[in-house]
């Protein structure tokens, strides 16, 4: 018999997921990462601007740095918003100030432009119905006109989607998403992509896997055989935090020249208490599998921008070889990933891919037949995650990261003797002997597409495998009576 524990967490397509989020935008402020009360209209070569899922306690963020070329400048409303009283935004852009002061710094910083016909800057717009979709809108201004009589400033601008800007792009998500893997586990868990937040403040992006299964998993009669499994006290704990950083260039503003990702466990584990009912004979050999949970995770979105998107489902499957007798079959166990455990995945020089740790700790429980029985069974259960990331409504990519554990292989034969000492040191004509191994098998697949080719898979290979990382002492079973189902019984 072979019990088989899978958990399974792959990256899919974002738009699988139940639910969409639209992160919105976020004042550095806020954060606590510019500490900056006074209106900043001043125009820069690069910029840094942050979504996340609430305006304030956020628990996932996003920073998007943009920098700009020698003819080309940026500044985001973000930094002197409540100094305005109104914007113009329907196919033309303007603004009016409701201080003077802020306005006359603003004329003064924003007169480069008019000198020069190939300058130009970005105007990052966030403000009222005017970026409602995603919060922030890009517009392009090529010439600015000031009416002093009501501190306004009515540009020549052409609003823009992400795409259509020439600059380069810095996209991060989760904690400490970076060009370069960690040193150590250590060394992921001080150090944030986002600077020195506000204690509040501790976002990342994660698929939480704390779930309850305890129930009957599966009943069902094929050819003269009953089979159900059940689980008690049965779940998952903890989380995957995944973090990821994409880079281009002024020269090659929509391709990316950095792509990584990492996953890291938190607390995962999982804890089983299996029970196997099994009566009948099986005559060839038996397979399935059916889903019993599925679980709608939110996926986030920056339209046009940025789609980060989980789905997660538990199922349950066997495969079946030999099965004669009648009896249940039970045992429990519980494996915990360790937390210092990292895969880090350099899409684009894998030269620079980390992989660290994985190799779990167990626990087990006393494995219990209750009758005489002849069984080659495997029994698994998956629980499935999916997260990918795309950018610019075209680079997608993601890691498949496929964990079985426990994989407990086990035999179970029939015995008798006429003798009354089946098993060593206990008293039965008829026994059952068990003997069996726990091991672990962890794939990893990390994979780049672009457009709607088909995904290329840059890594695919073992995290960790062992097969026998634990193995258990034999035990016999011995029974006083014999069994109630006919049952082929080898001698001893």
């Amino acid at each position: 018999m072979h019990l088989t524990t899978c958990l399974l967490a792959s990256a899919g397509l974002w738009q699988a997921a139940h639910a969409v989020i639209n992160l919105v935008p976020i004042l550095p402020p806020d954060t606590g990462l510019d500490k900056r009360t006074t209106a900043n209209v001043k125009l820069h070569d690069k910029t840094s601007v942050y979504w996340a899922d609430t305006p304030s306690n956020a628990s996932i963020m996003v920073n998007v740095t943009l920098e700009t070329g020698d003819d080309e400048m940026i500044v985001s409303m973000d930094y002197f918003a409540p100094e305005l009283q109104s914007v113009k935004c329907d196919g033309e852009l303007a603004l009016t100030f409701t201080s003077p002061d802020t306005y006359a710094k603003a004329i003064k910083d924003w007169s480069w432009v008019n000198f020069s016909q190939n300058r130009t800057f970005i105007m990052l717009v966030n403000y009222g119905n005017c970026s409602a979709d995603s919060g922030r809108k890009p517009w392009l201004v090529n010439w600015a006109n000031y009416d002093n009589r009501t501190n306004t400033v009515e540009f020549n601008a052409t609003q823009k989607t992400w795409s259509d800007l020439q600059t380069g792009y810095t996209i991060q998500w989760g904690q400490n998403a970076g060009p370069t893997a960690p040193d150590n586990s250590t060394a992921v868990a001080k150090r944030s992509i986002f600077g020195k937040l506000d204690p509040h403040w501790n976002p990342s992006m994660h698929i939480d896997v704390n779930h309850d299964f305890s129930k009957n998993l599966y009943t069902k009669n094929y050819k003269g055989v009953n089979f159900k499994i059940d689980c008690a006290n049965c779940g998952t704990k903890g989380r995957f935090n995944f973090a990821g950083h994409i880079k281009t260039t002024l020269r090659h503003p929509l391709t990316p020249s950095e792509m990584t990702m990492s996953v890291t466990p938190a607390g995962v584990e999982a804890d089983l208490g299996l029970s196997l009912n099994i009566n009948g004979k099986l005559a060839s050999a038996w397979a399935d599998e059916a889903t019993f949970l599925e679980i709608p995770i939110e996926a986030i979105h920056i339209p046009d921008l940025l789609q980060v998107g989980p789905e997660l489902t538990l199922s349950a499957g066997f495969s079946m070889q030999t099965i004669e007798g009648s009896a249940t079959v039970s045992t429990g166990l519980t494996a915990k990933i360790p937390d210092s455990s990292i895969f880090f995945v350099d899409f684009l020089n894998s030269k620079n891919n980390k992989n660290n740790g994985w190799k779990p700790t167990l626990s087990t429980q006393p494995i219990n037949v209750d009758a005489q029985i002849n069984a080659g069974l495997d029994v698994y259960m998956k629980l499935a995650a999916n997260l990918d990331c795309t950018v610019f409504n075209s680079y997608g990519m993601g890691v498949d990261l496929a964990l079985q554990v426990p994989d407990i292989k086990v035999n179970v034969e029939a015995d008798y003797s006429n003798k009354g000492n089946v098993c060593p040191n206990k008293k039965g004509d008829w026994g059952a002997k068990f003997s069996g191994a726990v091991g672990l098998d962890l794939k990893l697949q990390a994979w780049l597409q672009k457009g709607k080719d088909n995904k290329d898979y840059l890594y695919n290979g073992d995290l960790f495998s062992d097969p026998s990382l634990y193995t258990f002492p034999s035990v016999c079973f011995a029974f006083g009576s014999a069994p109630k189902t006919t049952v082929t019984q080898h001698n001893v």
